[in-house]
């Protein structure tokens, strides 16, 4: 917790993309299917996924699986799939029950220079639909040419 506090205190530019916002973005069995339609690595990508679809229906009440860390990445390559609010953020680091807790100030819209750019909102389709084209183009990058 030390660390990610240092980062969100600071004045370097951070998108936080918490649990409440990947959640909604679920990959379905339709998904899956399309991951592994999109090429070898997607067809990997959609096995390992699949392993997971039983413990997302148990954990999240979902039927699919939930896409977080890939979020945060789409996010990252394509700003703006995530809706975000300048929001004040601190990092519980004490010994307690709470440590590692991000606790977010949803209270106003912040403009101290450390204030961290909160996703609230998800564009789910559009993410989903990016992972898919990158798998096909990656697929593509390595299909090699025909003579």
């Amino acid at each position: 917790p030390e660390a990610a506090q240092r980062v969100l205190g600071s004045d370097v530019p951070a998108v936080l993309v918490g649990l409440d916002v990947t959640l909604p973005t679920v990959l379905d069995a339709e998904g899956i299917a399309r991951f592994a339609a999109a090429g070898p690595v997607g067809a990997t990508a959609a096995a390992i996924l699949q392993q997971y679809v039983d413990h997302a229906r148990t954990s999240y009440g979902t039927t699919g699986v939930v896409l977080h860390d890939a979020l945060a990445l789409t996010e990252a390559i394509v700003p703006g799939t995530v809706g975000t609010v300048r929001r004040d953020v601190v990092v519980d680091t004490t010994l307690g029950a709470g440590r590692g807790q991000t606790l977010v100030d949803r209270r106003s819209v912040a403009d101290s220079p450390t204030a961290v750019e909160v996703a609230e909102t998800v564009d789910s389709d559009a993410a989903v639909e990016f992972l898919v084209s990158r798998l096909a183009e990656l697929a593509r990058r390595r299909t090699p040419s025909s003579p």
